[in-house]
């Protein structure tokens, strides 16, 4: 598996963060014979917004791929 992620995060208050991301990457299956192709990655773009609780960091995002639209919720940072 590779995974790239670029994000920036612009604040906006204290507790509000603007995002806007880039997204690329794929998983391979080697015990298929499947080699790892760098010139075969997806990629995604879109924007966000984190919003800090009491219960931690709330993320609302949405992304377009090549292939679909998707929106996302989810507590926490990647990095």
């Amino acid at each position: 598996m590779l995974l790239g992620n670029f994000e920036l995060r612009v604040p906006v208050d204290k507790n509000f963060k603007f995002v806007v991301f880039y997204d690329t990457g794929n998983a391979w299956n080697s015990s298929n014979g499947e080699d790892m192709d760098f010139s075969d990655l997806y990629d995604a773009v879109g924007f966000g917004v984190r919003v800090k609780t009491p219960l931690g960091n709330l993320r609302v995002d949405y992304g377009e791929g090549e292939d679909e639209s998707r929106t996302h919720f989810g507590f926490g940072e990647m990095f």
